[in-house]
């Protein structure tokens, strides 16, 4: 019997933290108004068979969004392997995605409200992001 796939997620770094106070930000305005735009992708790490990177990218989508009390752009990357019964393709990019993406989308919602928490308009915490869409919108 085989034993099942294991994702191991080895590293995580963030290449973009960027974040930008509004000087315009009404504090007595609507706060819901900050829409994101996020995208995520996994690659195949040459010469290192059976590692992957997952990465995903949120920020905020300026055109759209009203009243922002920030802008920003977060990045974040993991290193990621796969143990057990080997998957190759597209169910092995379906593992990752299904298993880093809720890991990495934590990252990214701490990473952020750490950077905001000293900040004018106080910490900024992003709602929930339907993943699933954001294998459509690449922009990493």
């Amino acid at each position: 019997m085989a034993e099942p796939s294991r994702l191991n997620i080895e590293e995580i770094f963030f290449p973009i933290l960027e974040m930008h106070t509004q000087p315009d930000h009404d504090l007595r305005g609507d706060r819901s108004g900050t829409v994101v735009k996020f995208g995520s992708k996994v690659s195949t790490i040459p010469n290192q068979p059976g590692k992957y990177a997952f990465g995903m990218s949120v920020a905020t989508n300026n055109e759209t969004s009203r009243n922002l009390p920030y802008r920003f752009q977060v990045e974040a990357y993991a290193v990621v392997s796969i143990t057990g019964d080997p998957l190759e393709g597209d169910a092995a990019e379906k593992f990752i995605e299904f298993h880093s993406a809720p890991i990495l989308m934590g990252a990214i919602r701490q990473k952020l409200g750490d950077l905001t928490s000293g900040a004018p308009w106080g910490r900024f915490l992003l709602k929930g992001i339907p993943l699933a869409e954001a294998r459509q919108i690449v922009s990493i």
